[in-house]
């Protein structure tokens, strides 16, 4: 449903801590194919800016296991957006 994706932005926003895992671990599953959705991947940005540490490693390991799959995430029009929040986080992880 294309306005469900703002029910799962509210819950990994204004969720508890074990709604935001569980989200994560649901988006793990298909994650490559959801980050190049047009309407999932704002999902999958939001889990990445939400989720707990942990989580947010696991989702970026689903999304990108290693480096060619981040440099083809990278090329894709819809998961490029995904792509350069992987790369926020990891500069304000450095930061």
């Amino acid at each position: 449903h294309p306005f469900g994706n703002f029910v799962v932005q509210h819950i990994l926003e204004h969720g508890s801590p074990e709604h935001r895992q569980r989200m994560v671990i649901a988006l793990c599953e298909d994650a490559g194919r959801l980050a190049r959705h047009r309407i999932a991947s704002n999902v999958v940005r939001a889990a990445l800016i939400h989720a707990q540490p942990q989580d947010r490693a696991e989702l970026v390991q689903a999304l990108a296991p290693d480096r060619q799959e981040l440099l083809n995430l990278g090329k894709h029009k819809i998961g490029s957006f995904v792509c350069r929040e992987i790369k926020l986080l990891s500069k304000k992880h450095d930061a």
